[in-house]
């Protein structure tokens, strides 16, 4: 992570989001708990990786038809990992004031 923070100084780049993934073994919006604890872990890694490069922001696409209960109970999880997860300060570098 550091390496990557360098590389951004080094080219005076912040980043302003990131986008997370889903794939078929680690879908925070499956039916099947295993696979939605997977996707809920993995959703919060980008989470935690974005507030460290300094970004504000996790793109994450719905999977599964809004409203569906796994997706709801994901949204419960990572809500609460996302109020905990600190976020840049104005000032800070990959700040990105909104108005």
């Amino acid at each position: 992570m550091e390496q990557i923070r360098e590389w951004l100084a080094g080219y005076v780049l912040r980043v302003l989001d990131l986008h997370g993934s889903v794939g078929p073994k680690r879908n925070w919006a499956s039916p099947r708990e295993h696979e939605r604890l997977a996707g809920v872990e993995l959703a919060r890694n980008r989470i935690e990786i974005t507030a460290r490069l300094g970004a504000d922001v996790t793109v994450m696409h719905i999977p599964a038809q809004p409203g569906c209960e796994p997706l709801r109970r994901s949204l419960a999880e990572l809500e609460r990992r996302a109020r905990l997860t600190p976020l840049p300060s104005p000032g800070r570098p990959g700040h990105c004031a909104r108005a």
